[in-house]
């Protein structure tokens, strides 16, 4: 009970920057208190509980099942709830299949609209939920090295701060504490760790930009131009993280969602962080996970992005990258959650990072621009 309620301080006074705080935030993203919610919901059930399959039949069965109903209450002051009803679906892929509990995707479409604009969901449709997750073990034999946290919701959402830190162009998230009830009582009633993010559409309209998905043509287009500054900011920070999990070619999107700055030209905000090397490992590996990794250094993706910035744009983005690499630091050994192991393999983690960014314009020099 210590532990928890020191959780419930630490996450309500997380540092927001001014950026994490940005105008035209929806309350559920503008606030930092930690939410008390209950989710009343048939967890039991098979719609919401697939277990470990292959990854087809994880997509196949997706699109056959059609949302469960449930019920939020959202837990504001003492003695004061708000009941919401609500549509529940399983998302993701990988951890749909990887997770006994799965992440879920909730819809106010059938909640009282009087009630929705009076609570912290004011003006959200349909949202995300990253949950525990519980991975099966052993389903991943070759992932052995890369074991998972208990503390794994509080590094990804940790990842998603940082990089508000770093761009306004970012998911606001949102920690909840979320006592989850099955309605067919097959599931014990268990009280878990879990964090909104920040629905597309919202995300559209406060950074005032289009979302390419929006564009029915967007996959037809074969001379659209990637912001290449923003590409480097996402590639130095996924390597921040140690997560290579993600892809900004517009005709193979992964783990990144892309918008319109202009007619022809893609802008890219990150998400889905869970497979971050540094929550698990110390070892900094800036190579792992890209299919270049056994070819030379300067025809790495990340390099060869790198190299396409003049030289006072890769002096900015390696200060920038520096500050904010000693920030997680900083923030990773003051963390009141984290445990001494994960500390210090987010602290190792970090401080590789920072010793191979010294190295990055050298080894840029004999690289080929070149943006995927």
């Amino acid at each position: 009970m210590k532990i928890l309620t020191i959780s419930l301080l630490f996450l309500s006074s997380l540092a927001a920057t001014p950026l994490a705080r940005a105008k035209g935030r929806e309350i559920l993203f503008f606030e930092e208190k930690t939410l008390k919610i209950t989710i009343e919901a048939p967890f039991g059930g098979k719609e919401l509980s697939p277990g470990p399959e292959s990854m087809d039949s994880i997509a196949k069965s997706f699109e056959k099942k059609e949302p469960v109903m449930g019920r939020l209450t959202l837990h504001q002051t003492v003695g004061q709830k708000v009941y919401l009803d609500i549509q529940l679906k399983l998302r993701g892929h990988d951890r749909a299949m990887s997770c006994q509990f799965p992440p879920l995707k909730l819809s106010f479409a059938k909640a009282d609209k009087k009630t929705l604009d009076n609570s912290d969901f004011k003006n959200i449709k349909g949202i995300k939920l990253v949950t525990h997750c519980d991975r099966y073990p052993n389903l991943n034999p070759e992932d052995d090295e890369l074991k998972v946290s208990a503390n794994a919701i509080h590094q990804e959402y940790f990842a998603y701060k940082l990089y508000q830190n770093l761009t306004n162009q970012s998911f606001g998230v949102r920690m909840a504490e979320i006592t989850y009830i099955d309605t067919l009582k097959k599931i014990k009633t268990q009280t878990r760790f879990a964090f909104f993010i920040e629905p597309d559409n919202n995300l559209a309209k406060r950074i005032d930009l289009k979302l390419a998905s929006e564009d029915d043509d967007f996959k037809k287009l074969n001379d659209l131009i990637q912001n290449k500054m923003v590409v480097n900011q996402l590639n130095l920070f996924e390597s921040l993280l140690g997560n290579y999990d993600f892809k900004t070619d517009p005709q193979a999107l992964q783990n990144v969602v892309a918008f319109f700055e202009s007619e022809k030209q893609l802008t890219f905000v990150p998400y889905d962080f869970d497979r971050s090397r540094s929550f698990m490992i110390p070892d900094f590996d800036p190579w792992n996970g890209f299919k270049s990794k056994s070819v030379e250094k300067n025809k790495n993706p990340i390099v060869q992005a790198f190299k396409c910035l003049n030289a006072r744009q890769q002096v900015g983005l390696i200060h920038q990258f520096e500050k904010l690499a000693a920030q997680a630091i900083q923030e990773v050994k003051n963390h009141p959650i984290f445990n001494l192991v994960e500390k210090q393999n987010m602290t190792l983690y970090y401080s590789g990072f920072l010793v191979w960014l010294k190295t990055l314009p050298t080894i840029a020099e004999k690289a080929e621009c070149r943006i995927i």
